[in-house]
């Protein structure tokens, strides 16, 4: 026997109905919806609205799942939501002045005035000629990449 969880979901989300000055809490504005249904709910909002709120509820919420019931969250390209945006010059500057990168450059990074040995430069060089990939590994690596993207867009989103 399976058991099926319900969320609540916010037909106006909780941050629109702040932002409007309602209570988000109305019986009228509350739907129950599996996790993967809300987690595609948030993305057609998201894909509407451009709310970046939303792709971070329905990838939140699809917990990668979402690929498994053939419901495809693509957030590269146009359904990015920094497509088409850029940094200021301002904020380019902030972030080439930043501390954090500053450490990484130069005598701040810890590699600074190191080599690889000559032993490690042949095992990678080895490693890295010859055999081909097979089909299920390229899939493996490029899942692998596009999770590893994914964690990285939502960590600068926050």
């Amino acid at each position: 026997m399976s058991i099926i969880i319900y969320h609540n979901h916010h037909i106006i989300p909780k941050y629109r109905c702040k932002e409007i000055g309602i209570d988000p809490d109305f019986p009228e504005n509350i739907v129950r919806l599996t996790r993967l249904e809300h987690a595609k709910v948030h993305y057609e909002r998201w894909l509407k609205f451009k709310d970046k709120r939303d792709l971070l509820a329905a990838q939140f919420l699809a917990k990668g799942e979402m690929q498994k019931w053939n419901i495809n969250i693509d957030t590269s390209g146009e359904n990015c939501y920094w497509y088409g945006k850029h940094h200021s010059e301002e904020t380019k500057k902030k972030l080439r002045e930043s501390p954090v990168l500053k450490k990484q450059k130069g005598k701040g990074n810890p590699f600074y005035g190191k080599k690889h040995s000559e032993e490690n430069k042949k095992k990678w060089s080895k490693a890295l000629k010859g055999g081909t990939l097979t089909e299920e590994h390229k899939r493996k690596i490029s899942e692998s990449h596009k999770r590893y993207h994914a964690e990285r867009k939502i960590k600068n989103i926050l």
